[in-house]
């Protein structure tokens, strides 16, 4: 299997459809949604730091348009059961200007 390491991806959906590279941090969906979600979360990073990819990440994991049991496929995040059947793929999550600025609702 050839490994595609491309330096950026703003999309998780294209980044694990294209086998690329990636460094698991799904874990960080199951810390938000069950141990720190409030109104609203904010990712604050330096400049090319993953913020889009993080939101997409967020965006594919909720929305109840698609479903994203396959590229979550042998990541962290699918050994929270409870997290899976809660909220993969149940909430409507709206984006505007490309990928940028989600508002994810209950």
């Amino acid at each position: 299997m050839q490994i595609n390491i491309r330096s950026s991806y703003d999309s998780f959906r294209e980044l694990r459809e294209n086998n690329a590279y990636y460094v698991d941090k799904t874990e960080m969906i199951e810390e938000y949604l069950v141990r720190r979600f409030d109104k609203a979360v904010m990712f604050t990073r330096p400049r090319r730091f993953g913020k889009t990819l993080t939101m997409t990440m967020f965006r594919d994991f909720l929305d109840i348009r698609q479903d994203s049991k396959e590229i979550f496929s042998g990541l962290k995040v699918m050994e929270f059961s409870d997290v899976v059947e809660s909220f993969m793929n149940q909430k409507r999550c709206y984006s505007c200007r490309r990928h940028r600025y989600r508002n994810i609702h209950k």
